[in-house]
């Protein structure tokens, strides 16, 4: 299927920002995606004529625009997993007596859906909703990863890597592999009609 370059240059700007790069400058946008400072340039001012990107006060570094929060807002209005979860989520929350998390695949990373704030007094909250997070560590995104097929491991780890976040995370291709595969089987164990097909291994 053929694609719109520049209109493909020009997203990939918009998804270069997440929670930990909320600011970047037209050098830093540049380097990370191998364009020219002009050709930069002329996609940023494009952006901020629609919306998408905004000028952070007058300095040099841009943020995402206000259309960008009203499409995902939309989005998020959309995605009915989300509205079905939350009840069971605050539930699991009062349970547990832990932020609950709903989470997605998304490319080559996950994204938080939907976080239910745990109600006791002294708790410990990473991920907002919209955060992106790696799928090779962490509970949550390690089952997503798990329900996916080794074609798409092999995908996700040339592009992102294996970075080592704590002395726990698997910074090794084969033994994460491994590890995946436990896990798919245990969970499939304790949850048996959860499948190949199912939601979990779908990408959001």
């Amino acid at each position: 299927m053929s694609i719109n370059k520049s209109l493909s240059d020009g997203l990939k700007v918009i998804l270069l920002f997440d929670m930990s790069t909320p600011l970047l400058t037209v050098s830093e946008i540049s380097k990370r995606l191998k364009y020219t400072k002009s050709k930069t340039y002329r996609l940023i001012r494009t952006l901020i004529q629609h919306g998408f990107l905004r000028q952070d006060n007058g300095t040099s570094r841009y943020a995402l625009g206000l259309n960008v929060l009203c499409s995902g807002l939309l989005a998020r209005q959309q995605l009915s997993l989300v509205a079905i979860a939350r009840p069971f989520m605050r539930e699991l929350s009062l349970l547990s007596k832990e932020t609950t998390l709903i989470t997605a695949v998304n490319g080559a990373k996950g994204i938080v859906l939907e976080r239910i704030e745990s109600e006791e007094p002294v708790r410990c909250s990473v991920f907002e909703a919209g955060a992106t997070i790696p799928l090779h560590c962490g509970a949550s995104s390690k089952i997503l990863m798990a329900y996916l097929s080794e074609k798409e491991w092999d995908r996700i780890i040339a592009k992102e890597g294996l970075k080592r976040f704590s002395p726990n995370t698997i910074t090794n291709k084969n033994k994460l592999k491994a590890h995946l595969i436990t896990r798919r089987a245990e969970f499939h164990g304790l949850c048996p009609w959860v499948n190949g097909d199912s939601p979990i291994g779908r990408q959001a």
